[in-house]
């Protein structure tokens, strides 16, 4: 928000009285400073001050005062006999929408020809119970796809923009008040800019901006009398859709069907009147390690400041448990903002933020110890703790039926004996020094800014001796490190207007470096655990691997243009050019550029144009470059030696460090690319009051960053290069819409956005049927991915089913040639298809189907406002998504014996239970029903969600507090979905084995000012 300052001068007759008074905010009844008061129809006029109290000298009662302030509405007031005028200016939103940050500058959202896009509401967005922005931006943002990888508190959602084009790193690019990859409080946000298309977001180079660019901009220091404002909330997290466990009878009785399918006589364990122990049910495991977790935020800020000099104190404390037990992440930052104009072209900003983090989580991935499918494992006739308070195992130390239960691991003992310390500090700093109008027109912009990260992780690992899965040493490892990153932009900015044309330049210089010392190093067999005794001094054997240490730097240059030119508001045209210069990468091929242009036609501009319901009507082209090279490793173009140990053939033979070349090296590697077309369609109407947005786009990533696929490398004891070789296209439709405007006293608005995504590897190499094959593994048996030329990249490769065989009979008479196809099926186990019709099913059978990326994301959203109340309602989902629930193969499988189950298995098909789609119940599996990468693993994982729900009350001015607001939040309260697991986001590929899942959380908040 800027100032407009009017020059008063004297009037020819003399002034006949003193009009004094306060403007203020109609919304929050806080003074407004720099609000202009003229006479109208004269050059008379003057500004508020810091109180934001004015004195203007008028003629006559007939004088008409004109009170304006950017982004409020213009009010008129005649003075008539009056002394004192006071007003109250309402908030005008359009004038404060119109304005969007963009890459290094801003644009009014009329006269963009890219494909960015400004978050709508971030105000009140920000009063939901979410600690980040990737969740803040979850559904609102067509084109944008967020995804949470479960319910980890120490982790954020995955945001993927216009699809995944990169087999390796591909994140997007923070932005945040210019600074790339700047720390910040995200109660601090006051707009959040998403760079869609290579256009707009290839201005930001290579280095990290190839999956989009996501600008944010905080809360700066203003001027304006001392203030104090608290901005906060509390709530509670609840898993909402959580397995069950069998009870111990059923587990016996599960346990006892399957030894008996199977042809084989009971284990003595399960006979009640053997092992009494066993059948009675004493812990509901599920319910010991969930919780109801909190998550809280409280925000302070100290702004005060004169035209002059301003400063701006924050602090912030938040902390998020998790619904397991013992997770968790909290961070404490404090800010300080500052800005000083040393006249009207001078002005210094500097800002320091620092972050301290603590955080603890937990594996819920593995196939063997994860720990709610270890919830699901252990008997229920189990306890979490002996009666000495140790740990329990699967049950008493001294029974003789131990084995019945196998290795379960106890999922309490797993999550309460994670204690380590592991805290991390953020420091940075940024220097911000600006001079506009060097000539009309020229601004100049330097930035410095410095990024100290420091982080010190320890854990102790204790014995493990409960009955289950022991073990019997005990270890303490360490590990620290201490990263940095300065950033040096010097930015040249120049706007002219002549006539009905509109110039605009810019060219910026960008160097960086970051760089980064640690080491690490584990030591075992501590005679005592007690706190006091975990210390390396202790530590009887140190690890064999030696410690580990690291020292390295990474620099790169950037050089960066764009010219724009307009015409008459009507057509729009944009080029920008960046060179960027990677320091990792072999002399030659270090530097490459990336091009990028736009245009735009505003057709309701022209004269011809005349509908009266449309008032905005533009076309949008553009067209751009961008690179990546994020998965290539430091040091790429400079060949170095990998290190070892050896040991010599002998007795007392020494041990050695060797060093060897681990893997061949490509010096002509260079960047991954993507290439990127966007055509769109702006539309506003009926006095702005309804505004459509479509969007389509092409994308092509080329030359992709991969292992070469060659076995001979091998042969010789060497690792295959890195080269560029591969394409992946991704396409799609974006449309949004809002429409708005009041009814009497309530105002309201509804605004919903749906995206489409043809994700598709468009080549590998020169041979058609060459694949990428994935080696990710549930139990390291099932392998359920692969891509290929013309399907989604990770696709699922797997073979079909067709339900289950519902007798002896019709399993033998599934046959090819006479020969049975599955000659060891039965009925109950799974049918599958012999797809390319040769008798046996093999991997030959195999086919695509789909992946885990969604075709189609939408959002809707609804804003109502009623005299001081407040309600938004906002629904988010996903669609064409496909998950493989690899938690069925370990919880409904029978033929693992020891372990125990998920309930539904009690709906296994059984000769009385023959409509299931669970295989049955066998202690084995000839047909190999669950060691199968069949469709049956594969489920839908749609959603439709009432992601969040605010109800808000704003109060009146009580005496010195304004702006007291008061509100109650929900987030995730209802899902829609198919899915038969905890929580359809898991995040990743798709691949569910026992993901923390995804929780409601209700909260209530309050702000105020004072």
């Amino acid at each position: 928000m800027g100032f407009l300052i009017i020059c008063a001068s004297s009037w020819a007759s003399e002034p006949t009285r003193t009009v004094r008074g306060v403007v203020s905010d109609a919304q929050t009844n806080e003074t407004l400073t720099g609000c202009t008061v003229t006479v109208k129809g004269t050059n008379v006029g003057v500004i508020t001050d810091v109180n934001g109290e004015y004195s203007l000298n008028v003629e006559n009662e007939n004088a008409v005062l004109v009170f304006g302030f950017i982004g409020y509405t213009t009010q008129e007031v005649i003075v008539g006999n009056q002394s004192t005028i006071s007003v109250a200016l309402s908030p005008n939103m359009n004038d404060l929408k119109e304005v969007v940050v963009i890459g290094y500058g801003t644009a009014k959202k009329g006269d963009l020809s890219s494909a960015v896009v400004s978050v709508e509401n971030v105000e009140k967005i920000k009063d939901r119970p979410v600690l980040d922005v990737a969740n803040l931006i979850q559904g609102r943002v067509p084109g944008v796809t967020a995804i949470s990888n479960g319910g980890h508190p120490n982790s954020t959602p995955k945001i993927t923009i216009r699809g995944t084009g990169s087999r390796g790193t591909e994140n997007v690019l923070y932005v945040v008040n210019g600074v790339p990859n700047a720390p910040y409080n995200p109660a601090d946000i006051e707009s959040i800019t998403v760079l869609k298309d290579a256009a707009s977001a290839a201005i930001y180079g290579a280095f990290s901006g190839s999956a989009g660019v996501i600008l944010i901009t905080t809360r700066q220091a203003s001027s304006g009398k001392p203030s104090i404002e608290y901005n906060g909330f509390m709530g509670a997290k609840q898993a909402w859709k959580t397995p069950n466990a069998l009870t111990a009878d059923k587990e016996a009785e599960v346990s006892n069907l399957a030894m008996q399918n199977a042809g084989l006589n009971p284990l003595d364990g399960w006979d009640a009147t053997k092992n009494p122990y066993a059948a009675v049910t004493r812990t509901n495991w599920i319910d010991e390690i969930f919780r109801i977790g909190t998550i809280q935020r409280h925000n302070f800020s100290i702004n005060a400041g004169t035209d002059k000099f301003s400063t701006l104190f924050q602090g912030r404390y938040e902390n998020n448990e998790g619904t397991l037990l013992n997770t968790y992440s909290e961070n404490i930052s404090l800010r300080f903002n500052s800005q000083y104009s040393f006249d009207d072209h001078l002005k210094f900003r500097q800002e320091v933020f620092w972050n301290n983090s603590d955080s603890r989580g937990t594996s819920t991935e593995s196939g063997y110890s994860g720990t709610i499918l270890s919830a699901i494992y252990m008997p229920s006739s189990a306890v979490p703790y002996y009666e000495d308070g140790s740990f329990g195992g699967v049950g008493p130390r001294d029974s003789d039926y131990l084995g019945i239960h196998g290795d379960a691991i106890n999922p309490v003992g797993t999550l309460l004996r994670n204690q380590p310390y592991n805290k991390g500090s953020d420091l940075q700093s940024v220097s911000e020094l600006s001079y506009s109008d060097i000539i009309p027109g020229l601004n100049f912009l330097t930035r410095y800014s410095y990024r100290s990260q420091t982080s010190l992780y320890k854990n102790f690992s204790p014995k493990v001796t409960e009955p289950g899965k022991p073990n019997n040493q005990n270890s303490l490892s360490y590990s620290t490190n201490k990263g940095y990153n300065w950033i040096w932009e010097n930015t040249l900015n120049y706007t002219r207007a002549l006539g009905n044309h509109n110039l605009g330049a810019m060219v910026s210089t960008t160097a960086q470096e970051n760089g980064a010392k640690g080491f690490s190093a584990a030591a075992r067999d501590f005679p005592d655990e007690e706190d006091w005794a975990q210390f390396f001094l202790n530590a009887q054997t140190f690890s064999s691997d030696r410690p580990g240490d690291y020292d390295w730097k990474d620099r790169n240059l950037s050089y960066v243009g764009r010219l724009s030119y307009s015409w008459s508001n009507r057509y729009f045209l944009t080029g920008s050019y960046r060179y960027d210069i990677a320091g990792r990468l072999a002399e030659g091929y270090r530097g490459k550029g990336f091009p990028a242009a736009t245009a735009a036609w505003k057709i309701s501009s022209e004269p011809f144009f005349n509908i009266p319901l449309i008032n905005t009507l533009k076309l949008r082209a553009s067209w751009g470059e961008i690179g990546n090279i994020g998965s290539i490793g430091r040091y790429y173009g400079y060949a170095t030696l990998s290190t070892n140990n050896t040991f010599q053939i002998g007795s007392d033979a020494p041990y050695s460090p060797a060093l060897y070349v681990g893997s061949l090296n490509n010096p002509a590697l260079s960047w991954e690319t993507s290439k990127q077309t966007d055509i769109g369609l702006d539309i506003t109407m009926l006095n702005e009051r309804l505004s459509l947005s479509v969007d389509y786009f092409d994308k092509l990533t080329y030359d992709l960053i991969k292992q070469q696929d060659t076995d001979w490398t091998n042969t010789y004891g060497f690792g295959a290069p890195l080269i560029n070789q591969g394409k992946i296209r991704n396409t799609g439709l974006e449309v949004m819409a809002s429409y708005g405007g009041n009814s009497g006293e309530l105002a309201y608005e509804f605004s919903g956005n749906i995206a489409t995504l043809k994700n598709r590897v468009e080549e590998i190499d020169d041979n058609p049927d060459s694949f990428w094959a994935h080696g990710n593994a549930w139990r390291g048996t099932i392998r359920p991915y692969r891509s290929t030329v013309g399907q989604p990249y990770y696709s699922y490769w797997m073979i079909q089913t067709d339900g289950i065989f519902q007798s002896n009979e019709e399993a033998a008479s599934y046959t090819f040639n006479g020969e049975k196809i599955q000659p060891n099926a039965q009925a109950g186990d799974l049918k599958f298809v012999d797809l390319n019709n040769d008798g046996k099913i093999d991997d030959n059978d195999r086919s695509y189907m789909g992946s885990a990326a969604p075709k189609l994301t939408y959002g809707f959203n609804t804003n109502l406002t009623y005299k001081n109340f407040d309600l938004s309602v906002f629904f988010q989902g996903v669609a064409g998504v496909k998950l493989f629930h690899a938690f069925k193969e370990s919880t409904l499988n029978a033929s693992e014996q020891g372990y125990n189950r998920w309930d539904k298995i009690l709906d296994a098909w059984s000769p009385t239970n023959t409509d299931s789609d669970i295989p049955r119940i066998s202690a084995n599996d000839p047909n190999n029903n669950f060691q199968t990468a069949s469709d049956w693993y594969l489920e839908s994982g749609d959603y439709l969600r009432l992601k969040n729900l605010v109800l808000g009350y704003t109060f009146p001015t009580l005496g010195s507090v304004s702006g007291l607001r008061v509100y109650v939040s929900g987030d995730n309260l209802l899902t829609f979905t198919k899915y038969s697991g905890m929580d359809p986001e898991v995040g990743g590929i798709g691949f569910d084995g026992g993901q923390f899942p995804v929780s409601r959380v209700y909260a209530a908040g309050l702000k105020f000012k004072f």
